[in-house]
Formats: structure tokens, sequence, C-alpha cells
């Protein structure tokens, strides 16, 4: 990860204790920066993958087109209160077995 920013002074001192107008402070932007650009938020792991064919249980040792497949992942999200479940509704899953070529959206577990 890179941060680019546009003034040395961003994280100074007697801008750091200052208020905007908005009720942000200079201290929470310039934490939540530091914390993403050194991996200690925003960092997203897979915990649990399971993939079958429909109807089945265990994984078959090859899939051939025309299998339609359940895949099942769990997924966790680092943040300042550590690993918390990580849920979103446009993550995509790529399968690919030389031919056929698939993409599709995961649908997330209520």
């Amino acid at each position: 990860r890179v941060l680019l920013v546009g003034s040395k002074d961003i994280c100074a001192n007697k801008i750091y204790d200052n208020n905007n107008n908005k009720g942000y402070n200079n201290r929470d932007i310039c934490k939540a920066m530091y914390t993403w650009t050194f991996n200690q938020r925003g960092v997203i792991r897979a915990t649990s993958m399971r993939h079958h064919k429909v109807g089945e249980e265990e994984a078959p040792y090859m899939y051939t087109e025309g299998d339609d497949i359940t895949f099942e992942i769990q997924l966790e999200e680092l943040t300042m209160k550590g690993w918390t479940p990580y849920t979103t509704n446009d993550m995509q899953l790529e399968y690919t077995m030389l031919d056929p070529h698939i993409r599709s959206f995961l649908i997330p577990n209520k």
C-alpha cells in the first residue's frame, strides 16, 4: 500500500489538534491514513472455504463442464477492534478450468 499526501504538515501538531467545521478532527484522519497504509486495518482474510457439487457434501477430485457448484467462504476484516466478520454485496468468484471460464457474484448469508 502507498499513501500520497499533499502536504508535509497534514499531521503536524498545529493542524493535528484543530477541528474543522464538520466535526472531524485531524487526529482521526491521520490515524485512519496510517493504520490503513501499514496494514493495521482494512485487511481481509479467508478463514474457511468450502466447495462441492450441488446436492453433495464432499468436494470431488475434479469438476466437469455443466456441474453446478456450491461455494462457501467466510471472510474477516482487520479493524481497530481486531478481526471482525466481513460482509459485502459485491464480491465475485472466478472459477477457471481451462474452459469454461466462470465469473459470478457471491451472495452473502443473512
